[in-house]
């Protein structure tokens, strides 16, 4: 498509947020409590072509995309933001994803969405309203039943994306159409295509040890692409001063990191849907189909219903000719051809082992928890250069804050004061029951803690 105009630059209003202690303030002082909306569920999937999940059509063309238009066509800004603001809708997250900045390959990124995202940042200035910018994702990618990542990464990896939903790595409402079933997203940060990625992502230094993409260790590579691409944005919004911050990741997930066996399925995440163990997930994506616990809601909390099959036999979930890369690092074998497990504690025992400061079987640093450790050697460290790649973006003494969640349905990090820039709490609460069953039960709610209904 053509290129868009770039953004008028007009005098902006002066900058009327500021974060002080542990709340925000206007220009007088006054803390402020912020109402706003979610800007929007659309920009999670590309405006060309339609990337609509019940749309199959183009889905593995994950290079020719265009995000333009998200969340609505530059000519309606005007009119979309002149309401908010007339309902006092004074604040908005602002949803982008990786994929919509770097689909076309690795280092290539989309002067037009960059253009067009900067021109709508522009329009709210203009309308008095706020925002932060959300880089979104949910179970990793489109491709593994989501958004979020570029389909390279996937495929830098060694996934064949195709084979993901046959192979049992990935559920898929392209693939599966109205047999999709409802509400059961979550199932993917269980299987193999989000857990790997997430568990790379976060800590291939240490659970892929000696992986290299194009040359790089997985982790660094991954996450400097993705650095790399929020750069882009913060660069371009840092003289907006109704940008107050970014998120650094929203929903983000462990993966496999911190089971302590493989055979176990991840305590705390129970969801409707299949519930695989690493070792199910790892065994299906190789071809070799398992029967996975099935979990849904029965009376007043959620339960094993049964078991399912997971995957497709001599279906595989890798690039013809690659391995799975958990074999390529030792996890398991194929012994007379038939998985046989050799590490089965290795998303545990690995922990902090590049850092030299891992400790026994456990991998985590004297006196710390799993839990703690989880966030200790992976959480916390990528925040950290996500505030010092980003929140150091400052333009006329306006430095971005920046908005933290933890892993998801595991414990949340903590911080000393003062240890890094201007950090938010941006953790989400949902109405699980509620957000399942798509209907209101003013007399119920479900707590994720206990697993049961209240």
């Amino acid at each position: 498509m053509g290129n868009i105009a770039s953004p008028i630059r007009s005098k902006l209003p002066a900058r009327t947020m500021k974060v002080h202690g542990n709340h925000f303030e206007d220009n007088f002082g006054r803390r402020l409590v912020l109402r706003g909306v979610n800007l929007g569920g659309n920009c999670k999937v590309p405006a060309s072509p339609d990337g609509s999940t019940g749309l199959a059509a183009g889905f593995y063309d994950g290079e020719h995309v265009s995000f333009v238009g998200r969340p609505f066509p530059l000519d309606e800004a005007d009119g979309h933001f002149g309401r908010l603001a007339a309902w006092g809708q004074r604040f908005i997250r602002l949803v982008i994803t990786w994929e919509a900045i770097e689909h076309a390959g690795p280092g290539i990124y989309d002067a037009d969405y960059l253009d067009y995202i900067e021109s709508i940042v522009e329009c709210a200035a203009r309308h008095g309203i706020s925002m932060f910018v959300d880089p979104h994702q949910d179970v990793w990618s489109r491709w593994t039943g989501g958004d979020g990542a570029p389909l390279w990464t996937l495929q830098v990896a060694g996934f064949e994306p195709r084979n993901l939903n046959a192979s049992g790595a990935a559920l898929l409402q392209q693939e599966m159409g109205d047999r999709f079933p409802r509400m059961q997203w979550f199932t993917n940060h269980l299987r193999l295509g989000c857990a790997t990625m997430f568990t790379l992502f976060f800590g291939g230094n240490d659970f892929a040890p000696g992986l290299l993409f194009n040359g790089e260790p997985a982790q660094d590579y991954l996450q400097r692409h993705y650095f790399g691409a929020m750069k882009q944005i913060a660069g371009r919004l840092a003289q907006y001063p109704n940008v107050i911050g970014f998120d650094s990741l929203n929903e983000p997930g462990a993966g496999f990191i911190g089971i302590p066996d493989v055979r176990e399925r991840k305590k705390n995440a129970d969801m409707p849907g299949l519930s695989p163990t690493p070792w199910e997930a790892i065994c299906a994506g190789e071809g070799y189909p398992t029967d996975s616990a099935n979990i849904g809601i029965r009376g007043l909390g959620m339960k094993t219903t049964g078991r399912v099959q997971l995957g497709t036999p001599g279906i595989r979930a890798w690039q013809e000719g690659r391995n799975c890369l958990w074999r390529r690092v030792g996890v398991w074998d194929l012994v007379h051809d038939v998985p046989t497990l050799l590490r089965p504690n290795w998303f545990v025992e690995r922990i902090g082992s590049s850092s030299g400061k891992g400790n026994g079987p456990h991998g985590a640093a004297a006196g710390l928890s799993t839990g703690d450790a989880i966030n200790e050697f992976y959480l916390k460290p990528f925040i950290a250069r996500f505030s010092d790649e980003i929140g150091g973006t400052v333009h006329d003494n306006h430095r971005f804050a920046i908005f933290i969640e933890g892993f998801q349905n595991d414990k949340d990090p903590s911080w000393k004061e003062g240890s890094l820039a201007i950090l938010v709490n941006a953790t989400h609460w949902y109405d699980a029951m509620t957000l399942t069953l798509k209907r209101w039960t003013g007399f119920l709610a479900y707590d994720q803690d206990s697993g049961k209904a209240i």
